[in-house]
């Protein structure tokens, strides 16, 4: 049974809870980070139109990712309503296992509303795969500030958003990428992007059998700045690991 309930206007910065480890140096912020841009198809005040949408469709979408990322646990997450002052749509919290939905945007195309979700399902379920392979809780950061993440907390954003936008949303992105060589422009790049493009080739030669490696193995340190390094590395690990399972 999915529970139904409603939030105030929240933060979704304030709402997650985030692990305190190692910090870095903070960043000079000199980029303008991207703008949340309203559809011209836009319709304001369909809460429940998009509530109804999502709640007849989450099983079903939750369990055709389950299925093809090979987890166990069938037990959704907690689903909460509100309207986030940040520019999203929806957010995905491991530490309670939550995803809170916004209410306050709801898209129309062509007579038919969009509450495809997949992108935050996908983050539920990579979080269930990863402590069912015996790692941590998925994702967990250092810092809920971006301008002061680890170069670690980078490569796990970059892997996490990559899987759940080539899961969720189906995206592959590969060229015309222009990777980060700095902590300004790691700050200043968009995530789902570059994470995509990160993860593409591995998921599209390997699958789901890719996705242990990933999420145990994100990219560490300086790694971050050298994508393809990280790539062959994690294609070694998971060709190995292959061969050890067949003898």
């Amino acid at each position: 049974m999915i529970l139904r309930k409603s939030l105030p206007i929240i933060s979704a910065f304030v709402a997650l809870s985030f692990l305190s480890d190692t910090a870095s140096f903070p960043v000079n912020v000199g980029c303008q980070r991207p703008k949340f841009q309203t559809p011209s198809f836009y319709v304001s005040g369909k809460g429940y139109e998009l509530i109804d949408c999502f709640e007849k469709r989450i099983r079903q979408d939750y369990n055709d990712i389950r299925e093809f990322i090979d987890v166990r646990d069938t037990t959704l997450p907690e689903i909460r309503y509100g309207v986030l002052q940040e520019a999203a749509i929806g957010f995905y919290n491991s530490k309670d296992d939550l995803i809170v939905i916004d209410t306050g945007r709801v898209f129309y195309y062509k007579g038919i509303i969009g509450c495809n979700f997949s992108h935050e399902l996908t983050h539920a379920i990579l979080n269930r795969k990863s402590q069912e392979i015996g790692n941590e809780r998925w994702t967990r950061y250092s810092n809920f500030d971006r301008s002061v993440f680890t170069l670690d907390d980078y490569g796990m954003q970059f892997v996490s958003e990559g899987l759940a936008t080539y899961i969720g949303n189906g995206e592959r992105n590969r060229n015309g990428i222009k990777w980060p060589s700095n902590r300004e422009q790691l700050y200043c790049s968009d995530k789902y992007t570059l994470g995509n493009n990160l993860v593409v080739d591995l998921m599209e030669e390997f699958g789901a059998e890719a996705i242990p490696s990933i999420i145990k193995n994100p990219p560490r340190g300086n790694e971050v700045f050298h994508p393809w390094q990280w790539q062959d590395r994690t294609r070694r690990r998971i060709i190995n690991q292959r061969r050890n399972n067949h003898h």
